[in-house]
């Protein structure tokens, strides 16, 4: 099943949601002889974040990351700046108001170079993504950060594994 991507127009919908919104699934097909992943983290906020928040966007980069990487190579796969691709884990965390809540949209996304017939130039495209938006109290951020990578891992190993089940 498809659906369609949202975006942060969506969250003004959802504030007060206690439970993420899911914006879009993959074609899980797309994933099937993948052994390794370049992983990446990004994570985008303002200062008004750092305030509210208590952790710093540093900080929030690195307990994702720890957590996206480890749960990855959970799963078998290779974690490499080698890998032919980017396995991109990107989060954006916004003010939500004054209402004392952060909207967090999290979104996991596979880049590989891919060539199309009308253009047989190499390009990058993105082959496979998913994605939801939540909203969460401005004191829970810290643990929000480490839930952010394991969501981005579990996500994408879902689909990894119905593409690639162990035998």
């Amino acid at each position: 099943m498809t659906r369609t991507r949202c975006g942060w127009g969506t969250v003004v919908l959802l504030m007060g949601t206690a439970s993420p919104v899911v914006c879009q699934s993959a074609a899980d097909s797309v994933l099937i002889g993948l052994k390794s992943v370049d992983a990446r983290v990004f994570v985008a906020w303002d200062d008004r974040v750092t305030n509210q928040g208590g952790i710093t966007q540093i900080q929030a980069t690195s307990a994702v990351t720890d957590r996206f990487t480890l749960e990855l190579r959970k799963l078998g796969l290779v974690v490499t700046t080698d890998a032919p691709n980017f396995l991109q884990c990107v989060v954006n965390v916004k003010i939500a108001g004054d209402l004392g809540l952060i909207a967090l949209s999290d979104e996991i996304e596979l880049s590989e170079p891919v060539t199309l017939d009308r253009l047989p130039k190499l390009h990058w495209g993105v082959t496979w993504h998913d994605g939801r938006l939540s909203t969460i109290g401005r004191l829970n951020l810290a643990a929000a950060m480490d839930d952010v990578g394991k969501w981005c891992a579990e996500q994408f190993g879902n689909g990894w594994l119905s593409a690639n089940p162990k035998r």
